[in-house]
Order: C-alpha cells, then structure tokens, then sequence
C-alpha cells in the first residue's frame, strides 16, 4: 500500500476545516483523467483557479483513496489511470500538475494497451501523451530504433537507464495497477 500523501492545504482551507470539522466527505462526483483533467458529472472543470486549487489540494489517505481537500470537505477522486499525471517541464524534468519535480523515478511501468507509467517517490504517474516521445528520448539504451520501442517488442533484457540510474521494466494490466500500486481507482466510503 502507498503511503498517505498529504497536501499543503491554503490558510482558508485550513481556517474552514477548524471551524467545520464534520462535514461528510463526498464521492462519486470528481475524476481525474489520465491528461491531468478535471472532470465533474456534467463535464470538464476548466477554469484555471479552480484546476490549480484542485491539483494542489490533492491528497491521499491512508487506503489509498485520492482526494482534493475543498475547504472543510474532501472530494474522493475517481483516477482513470494513476494517481499522478506526469509531464516534463521546459528544462526537461518530470513534474505534476502543480508542479512538483519529481526526484526519482524507480520502474518503467507498461499495460498491453501501451500505456507508460512510472513508479516515482511519490507513487505511480503516467506520462502524458504529449510529453512521451520527448521523454523516450531521455531514456538510453544499447538498442537501435530506441530504447522505448525496444521494450514495447518484448526487449526487457536490455538495460534502460533514465538519467543515470537503471530503470526495471514491469508489466501490469490497467485493471492491476490499483493493487500492486496501492490506489484505489473508484474510491469508496469505509463501512
């Protein structure tokens, strides 16, 4: 199981869960895409307050249900994917949404439908589309045609090193993410 993950929260959030500390928490209502969108039952969330607010409230609790703290109540988050979205910044470096540089990446993480993940100090993200060829041009390898297609032939004996360090080629079902990777993708009140 992943370790809780908790947000900053803002001085108004932290006011608001002093002074209402009981408010039942919601679920069901938002998800997270697999493009780091925001998405509520009648469409996406847009306006970029509101999305900043959301990816820097973002949370995990101890059972692995991800959440965003809204003021005194927490809105449980249904994840398409992972947890984390991530993306590389103009120098280069792996980020969240927030932007939150990522300091280690430990595995390559691959579905059968092609899906890139990776497992990171702060749990399991995937890249993001737009960003993945540049990032597959970051990794080395002694393989010709590129380090990624490589191992989406089938190649996971040949090294794959991510800035320096060896990365571990695993794979996994989309639906086995959630429980080797410690999340759980549609969040549940405990009974």
């Amino acid at each position: 199981m992943s370790p809780a993950y908790s947000p900053e929260l803002a001085p108004d959030v932290q006011r608001a869960l002093a002074r209402w500390p009981n408010v039942p928490a919601a679920f069901g209502w938002l998800r997270l895409d697999r493009r780091a969108r925001w998405l509520v039952p009648d469409g996406p969330i847009t306006h970029p307050g509101t999305v900043g607010f959301l990816h820097r409230h973002y949370g995990a609790d101890e059972a692995g249900r991800w959440f965003v703290q809204n003021g005194p109540q927490r809105a449980y988050v249904a994840i398409d994917l992972a947890p984390w979205v991530l993306s590389l910044d103009g120098i280069g470096r792996l980020c969240t949404p927030a932007g939150r540089v990522v300091e280690q990446v430990d595995a390559l993480v691959l579905t059968p439908c092609g899906e890139t993940l990776l497992m990171t100090e702060l749990g399991l993200g995937n890249v993001l589309d737009r960003d993945l060829a540049r990032f597959t041009s970051l990794l080395e390898s002694s393989a010709e045609g590129g380090a990624l297609q490589a191992v989406l032939d089938g190649r996971d004996d040949l090294p794959l090193h991510y800035l320096g360090r060896r990365l571990p080629v695993l794979r996994f079902t989309v639906a086995a993410l959630p429980a080797r990777f410690g999340f759980q993708r549609e969040p549940e009140a405990h009974t």
